[in-house]
This record gives C-alpha cells, sequence and structure tokens, in this order.
C-alpha cells in the first residue's frame, strides 16, 4: 500500500508434507487443551520438587516463581520449543520447533501463526457481542452490525433470493455475453461504453483497469490528492500470469467457468472467460514490477488529468470517469498523483486492440470474482477452486467466521467499539505507552551513537524521532455512541437481502474516501480498525498505530514477565518505528513530506549498508527458491532494528527479573527476551502460502525474520555464547540502524 508499511501474516513452508494433519484438525483439536493440563499439571509437580532444591544449591538470587501466571508463561514458552537445538545453529528450530512439529493447519486458512491464533480469539469475542440482545454498547450504528451479522447468518434467504440481485447488478454495470437472460440483459455493442462501465464498478469499490484513492500528497502532507494507478487483477499477483502460469490460469478458469455456469451462462462460457484470462494476462504483462514500486521518489509523478488522457489515448475518458466518481467537476487541468505512467502509456494500445465484447466481459468479471461470498453456497464452493491453487486452503471457513469477517471488514469502528468495550483494559495503555517511549529512547540513543552518519543528518533524524506520534488501543471517539453513529449514518441497511447492503457499505466507503478530496488531512485518523492484529506506520503523518488487536498474547499480556514483553510487543514497537528511517521512511521527513534531508556521505553510508542486508536476505531459501532480499529490505531493515531497540529498551526500563520461571531457570533474562521474540514468529503454511509469500510478500518469510535479524546482532550472540562463525553468530553481519 502506499502510505503505509504494516506488518502482515506470513507463510512459511516448513518442508513437511500437511494435508494429512489438517484433515484431521476436526478431530484433534477438542483433545489438545486436556491432554496439555494434564502434561503441565505433571510438569508443575516434577518441577516444585527441582525448585525446592534449587531455592537451596544454586547461587542465585532469583526465586522461583511458582503462581498460576508464571506456571502458565513457562508452559506455553517450553512447550513450543525444541531444547535439543543447538541456539546457535538453528535459534528458530529452538524456540519453536516443537510447536511446529505439533502444529496443524486448519482447512480453512493456509497459515497458522500467532496472528491467526489471535485473530481467532477476536472472532469468538466478536461473534457473541454481535449476537448478544442486550449489549453494554447500543446506538444505531451498533445495530446495523448486528444486522449485516444476521443477514449473512441468514442462509436461507440468501439462498432464496439466488441469482436474482446479481443479475440485475450485471445489467446495470452494461451486461456482458457470458450470460442473456432477460434479468441480466443483453449485451449490446453500439450502446456499451468502458468509461461508463468502470466508473459503475469503482462507485462501489471494485476497480477494474484502474484504481483512484484520495490521499495526502506526499510532497505536501497538508493536503489531500486524488491517486490513480494501476489495477483489475483477478489473481493476487501479477506474477502469477508469468510464472507457474499454467497451473494458475487452471484455478482461475475453474473458479471463473463455474460462477458462470452457475449464473445460467452455457458451454461457450469457456471460451469466453478464456478470452477474459488472455486479457488479464496482457494486463499483468504491462503492470509496473512490485520492485519499481518500492522507490516513493520514483513513483511520485505529479501531472494533470489531460496529461493522463493523453497516455490512454481515446479510450477511457477520464475526466468523466472521475466526475462520475467524485461526483464533482474535475478539469482536464486538475493535478493528480500517477505512480504508474508507463502502464497507463500501454494500456490506450492495449484497450485499442482488444474487442470490446471481450472488455465487457473483464468488466463484469472483475466485478463478480470480488462477491462469491455475498452469493448462494455454491459461488464461494467455486472460488474455493482458485484458493486450493493459490494458497492451499483446503475449506471454507464455518459461516459463522466468515460473516464475522464482513462484519468487522465492513464496519470495523464498530466491531472494534465492541470489542475494546469488551476486552480491552484502558489501565493498559499506560504501561505500552512506557514501552514505547522507552523503545523511542533506545532508538535516539541508537542515533547518538552511529559512528557512519554525520552530524547534521544525525540531528535531522534525531528530530524525527522525538516527533514520532504514538496512537495505541483505539481512536477515543468510538466508544461515544452518538459520534460512532454519526460516522456510519450514512450506510444503509437493506433488510434481507445480504449483497445490496454489503454494496451499500462499499458505497460509504467510497464516498467517505471521496470527501477527503476536499477537506485538510486528518491526522488522527486510523487506518485500521481496533481490533486488528498488526500495527503499522504512517509516513504522512509520522505516527505508529498500535490497534487493541496485537495488545494481546503472544505478543502483550499485563501478567507476562516484562522481558518476554520487550521480546514480543517491544520488538513489534522498534520494528514500526524503524520503518521511519528504512529506505522508503528515510525520504520522509517529520511533517510527512517527502524530501531529501539527507548528506551525500549518509546516504552513501546507508546504501551501503542497506545493500548487506539486501545480499544477506537474498541468498536465504524455503524449498528452493531464494528470497527478494531487495523487494524485502525495508521490512529487514525494521525488523533488525526492532529487535536490537526492544532490547535496549529493556535495559533503560531498568525493570529486571528477581524471579525465575518454572523449568527455565537456566535460562537468563536475555535469553528470554530473545526467546519471547522468536516465540511470537512461529509458523507453519501450506507449500503454496509459501511460494506465494515468497513471490509477493514484503517481508521476508518468519524463519528468516527471526535467523536474519538476530544472527546481525552481537548482544543475541553474546547471550548465548555463540561460538565465532557459527551460523547464529557469522563473522559478517549487517546493520543499518
Amino acid at each position: 500500500m502506499a502510505d503505509s508499511y504494516r506488518y502482515e501474516a506470513l507463510s512459511e513452508d516448513q518442508g513437511e508434507d500437511r494435508a494429512d494433519k489438517a484433515s484431521r484438525w476436526k478431530k484433534k483439536k477438542c483433545s489438545i487443551y486436556p491432554v496439555a493440563l494434564i502434561i503441565l499439571i505433571i510438569s508443575i509437580v516434577s518441577l516444585t520438587s527441582y525448585f525446592l532444591w534449587d531455592k537451596y544449591n544454586r547461587k542465585s538470587v532469583n526465586q522461583p516463581c511458582l503462581t498460576e501466571q508464571c506456571v502458565i508463561n513457562s508452559g506455553s514458552i517450553i512447550a513450543m520449543m525444541n531444547r535439543s537445538v543447538d541456539p546457535c545453529t538453528d535459534f528458530y528450530e529452538y524456540a519453536c520447533g516443537q510447536w511446529i512439529n505439533d502444529a496443524i493447519i486448519p482447512p480453512d486458512t493456509s497459515s497458522l501463526n500467532a496472528f491467526y491464533t489471535s485473530s481467532e480469539k477476536i472472532n469468538l469475542i466478536t461473534q457473541q457481542l454481535l449476537t448478544e440482545e442486550n449489549g453494554e454498547l447500543n446506538s444505531n450504528a451498533v445495530k446495523k452490525a448486528k444486522e449485516f451479522y444476521k443477514m449473512c447468518m441468514n442462509t436461507e434467504q440468501i439462498e432464496k433470493l439466488g441469482t436474482t440481485e446479481i443479475l440485475k447488478i450485471i445489467n446495470n454495470l452494461g451486461s456482458w455475453t457470458v450470460t442473456t437472460d432477460a434479468v441480466s440483459g443483453t449485451w449490446n455493442n453500439e450502446t456499451w461504453d468502458l468509461t461508463t462501465a468502470i466508473a459503475s464498478s469503482a462507485s462501489v469499490g471494485i476497480h477494474p483497469l484502474l484504481y483512484m484513492w484520495v490521499r495526502q500528497d506526499s510532497k505536501n502532507s497538508s493536503t489531500n490528492t486524488m491517486d490513480i494507478t494501476q489495477s483489475g487483477l483477478t489473481l493476487r499477483q501479477r506474477e502469477e500470469y508469468i510464472k507457474n502460469a499454467e497451473k494458475y490460469k487452471k484455478g482461475f478458469l475453474d473458479f471463473a467457468i463455474q460462477y458462470g455456469r452457475l449464473l445460467g451462462a452455457d458451454d461457450s462460457v469457456t471460451d469466453k472467460m478464456n478470452k477474459v484470462y488472455d486479457f488479464e494476462k496482457s494486463l499483468a504483462e504491462i503492470f509496473v514490477p512490485k520492485e519499481e514500486l518500492i522507490d516513493i521518489e520514483k513513483t511520485y509523478h505529479k501531472i494533470t488529468v489531460a496529461d493522463l488522457q493523453n497516455m490512454l489515448n481515446e479510450q477511457i475518458d477520464i475526466k468523466r470517469y472521475l466526475n462520475m466518481i467524485t461526483k464533482s467537476k474535475i478539469s482536464t487541468n486538475t493535478n493528480i498523483i500517477v505512480p504508474t505512467p508507463q502502464y497507463f502509456r500501454k494500456l490506450g494500445l492495449l484497450l485499442a486492440n482488444t474487442d470490446r465484447e471481450v472488455l465487457a466481459n473483464y468488466v463484469i468479471w472483475n466485478m463478480l470474482q470480488a462477491l462469491p461470498a455475498y452469493l448462494p453456497g455454491e459461488f464461494s464452493e467455486a472460488a474455493l477452486q482458485l484458493s486450493k491453487v493459490e494458497s492451499g486452503v483446503k475449506d471454507i471457513a464455518p459461516r459463522w467466521k466468515r460473516c464475522v469477517w464482513k462484519a468487522s471488514g465492513q464496519l470495523g469502528f464498530v466491531t472494534g467499539a465492541l470489542y475494546v468495550n469488551k476486552k480491552f483494559s484502558k489501565d493498559n495503555r499506560n504501561e505500552v505507552d512506557e514501552m514505547l517511549n522507552n523503545v523511542k529512547k533506545a532508538f535516539i540513543n541508537g542515533l547518538e551513537d552511529l559512528t557512519w552518519m554525520d552530524e547534521e543528518t544525525r540531528q535531522i533524524a534525531i528530530d524525527k524521532a522525538k516527533a514520532v506520534g504514538n496512537m495505541i488501543g483505539f481512536p477515543d471517539w468510538i466508544l461515544q455512541p452518538e459520534k460512532l453513529d454519526e460516522y456510519y449514518k450514512h450506510v444503509n441497511m437493506t433488510e434481507g437481502h445480504f449483497l445490496m447492503s454489503y454494496l451499500n457499505i462499499r458505497r460509504f466507503d467510497v464516498m467517505k474516501n471521496i470527501e477527503k478530496l476536499h477537506k485538510l488531512p486528518d491526522r488522527t485518523e486510523w487506518e485500521m480498525s481496533p481490533d486488528q492484529v498488526n500495527a503499522y506506520y504512517n509516513p504522512p503523518n509520522n505516527d505508529i498505530v498500535f490497534p487493541a488487536g496485537i495488545l494481546q498474547p503472544p505478543f502483550y499480556d499485563s501478567n507476562m514477565p516484562v522481558m518476554i514483553k520487550y521480546g514480543s510487543l517491544g520488538m513489534v514497537f522498534g520494528h514500526e518505528l524503524t520503518h521511519g528511517f528504512d529506505n522508503i521512511g528515510r525520504k520522509v521527513d517529520k511533517y510527512g513530506n517527502l524530501h531529501n534531508w539527507w548528506s551525500n556521505s549518509s546516504s552513501e553510508q546507508f546504501t551501503e549498508k542497506s545493500n548487506c542486508m539486501k545480499d544477506q536476505y537474498s541468498n536465504y531459501s524455503v524449498g528452493g527458491t531464494q528470497l527478494n532480499g531487495e523487494y524485502t529490505l525495508s521490512e529487514n531493515i525494521a525488523d533488525n532494528g526492532g529487535i536490537k531497540f526492544a532490547y535496549m529498551a529493556y535495559k533503560l526500563s531498568g525493570h529486571t527479573s528477581n524471579v525465575q520461571l518454572p523449568g527455565l531457570a537456566d535460562l537468563s533474562d536475555d535469553q528470554l527476551l530473545f526467546l519471547g521474540f522468536a516465540q511470537a514468529w512461529c509458523s507453519v503454511s501450506t507449500a503454496q502460502q509459501t511460494k506465494l509469500s515468497i513471490m509477493s510478500d514484503v517481508h521476508s518469510v518468519h524463519r528468516y525474520r527471526i535467523i536474519g535479524s538476530l544472527s546481525n546482532f552481537p548482544q543475541f550472540s553474546s547471550a548465548f555464547n555463540c561460538p565465532a562463525n557459527s551460523p547464529m553468530n557469522p563473522g559478517k553481519k549487517c546493520s543499518v540502524w
């Protein structure tokens, strides 16, 4: 995404076939916890005996902690470890090995990790809150969210409506030739208009060919502007049309052809959807590759609407397109930001050489492929065919879970308010804020100690670090019913019509974004709902945001040992803070404006140090596939800075452990901090998801997020007494910050 860099749950190939494990998930999941509890109780009894001896025979001043919380923390940590592995050889396996061996990927997902398990907890809570009749929070917005969830769960009504509504939508968008019934209409080559069709799709947040959104101007963050970029592929990544294309093409066609037949298409659907695929492949080939979109200086192209029209020739009336979406008077002299001008120069020629029937079928398909979850169940089964190929998902999630996803995804500030009001302790904000401030102090201390940065550049960097804002938990206004109602007042629910209600919300989202065009930027705005397990740095505002969803185990709990808190959540703080100074963030000043504030010498040093890290991660591979150290550079810099400054912040905090955790008495506080960091990122994934992540994700796979950053950090090697030139203590280390 153009203006924010976020944590995302990653995928990783553990080199193990998990098909059988996934099929056993439903049978085994209910039995795991009782068995674990029995083992834990036995362990406690055994460990108590050990600690009675340890208390009187060791010289350590630390005392064993046998409280319930200490036992729970220890049990969780020990259960994940593989102590047979030397931490200096493979710390990821040492920290996560037993968990990886025991992990069973649920059939409705492609990865199992802390993000998934934490989100599952929130999903269950949200389901309860959306179905309770008399909750603590009552407002019109809450009623709308509950009604939306209820409509989603009413499969009888969805099946009863069948395809009637979606066929009407097809007609309203100008129709196509795949279906020709009276409801969906008959496509007319003479009257069909591409500009009208794609603008109508964009009005509900679906973007064939191009994507327009309003955001802060990167060179003047005090103003908003329109950003127009490439868009419109069914497959998740451009590379899927180019690498191993036949496999992904089959998944695409299985999905599209089955979808068309469910809508009433005849046998010609196969040929017509093949032509749509061929067009999308041609579209993918003119997409600007993701590696070229990293540099925010090179993608900042401020041009006029007239300039963009010249690129497109006569194929799309861009002025009319923008006027239809914004309902404003956009002139040919209006300035816009176009990150991908080379795409638009080629798009005009591609459109001119493509049959109009194919374009019409493509536009309708681009809309349809986003909607199977809102239609009768057979459509989700069709979509599953593509998901199996792309990510290795084996089954559709339970209906209740999908409905929670829809409610949270579309009405996130409502579900966020419900979750925060029920589960988030406001007192935790104080401790979290203290931790974050310690990480910031550690970062500034690190800047002061740098030997490669000249004094003038260093001072500007320090000023920027001091100016970084913190937004923790949730925006306060969401717990005020009248303000929540005001925000969602234009959301209209069409009772008993799930699809139409969804499209109403999509229109609302588009409207909220368009409104920014006529307003000054709101620097207090949250781009993410509070119930998301995530975090992000926002360059235009120079702030970091930590939703309530991530402030839970394994990242945070008020009862966690302090060194574990800094290893897990502290690293997240350090990671997001470092994003303000990575290869992207370093080009933005403390006001959020894109301009060069670096001396030539410091800039050259930064490039040299970041190239070291680029080469390091490019030498890692999973299942024979090399990682892309260039594309993942910003995240790798942030990971390395994250653990470094979390460690330094822990030392600054003055908090030291005066207790021993049961079964972990042989580990120092420093070792436990690094263990807490690693275990927050334990992950297993399907082989398909791993390949997709390496192909498309800006983060490295979890294994190398741990190994890469810790092998660069001398304090880790010291903590575990790793011999020189051991795998976790290489002779050559990379460090930027």
